[in-house]
């Protein structure tokens, strides 16, 4: 930590599969951010491939909003766990997370896992044990098939429309690029 700054850094690099690579080990009881913004201020190189939904310009691309509050949060070389008891945001003008839920997260090279997950948006409600697998992050390029899912939505509502806004080779399917402004429940 710079004693001047009070900021820490925190290096990561991702090597043949593996994604944490932290030079620190992190153990928090609690954080809290409020009223936050995260935005990547370089608009004249976006990521390119590896990046997750390549579909989304990361060259104006911004989180705002934010408000979060995680309970027992560590990140250290097999992932990050936590309890998000708050997270709110909105992304761009596209979508507004009102507040997401669950008893535990775990992210690592290979997994997220959501326990109890409760995300509400202005037009989706989410609640459920939620598991995505992949081999690495790159695996999301390609996510309807190499990303496996497991859910069961217990009492979900999802707007088509948010669902193509992350997965938007969805659309291709017929019942999606018919029903985009339609509910799944």
């Amino acid at each position: 930590m710079d004693a001047e700054t009070g900021e820490t850094a925190v290096s990561s690099v991702e090597s043949g599969s593996g994604l944490f690579r932290p030079n620190v080990d992190i153990k928090l009881d609690y954080f809290e951010i409020r009223n936050s913004r995260l935005e990547n201020l370089n608009t004249t190189e976006a990521p390119g491939p590896g990046y997750g939904f390549p579909h989304i310009d990361y060259g104006d691309f911004r989180l705002e909003e934010i408000e979060l509050q995680w309970s027992n949060f560590s990140l250290d070389s097999a992932g990050v766990k936590a309890i998000p008891e708050v997270l709110s945001l909105r992304i761009g003008d596209e979508i507004e997370l009102m507040n997401m839920t669950a008893d535990r997260i775990s992210f690592s090279d290979s997994g997220l896992e959501l326990t109890n997950l409760q995300l509400l948006t202005g037009n989706s409600y989410l609640d459920d044990d939620i598991s995505l697998k992949f081999s690495n992050l790159n695996d999301f390029n390609n996510f309807t098939d190499l990303v496996e899912i497991e859910a069961a939505f217990r009492r979900s509502e999802i707007k088509i429309s948010e669902l193509l806004y992350f997965l938007p080779e969805l659309g291709k399917n017929d019942f999606f690029f018919s029903n985009a402004a339609a509910l799944i429940e």
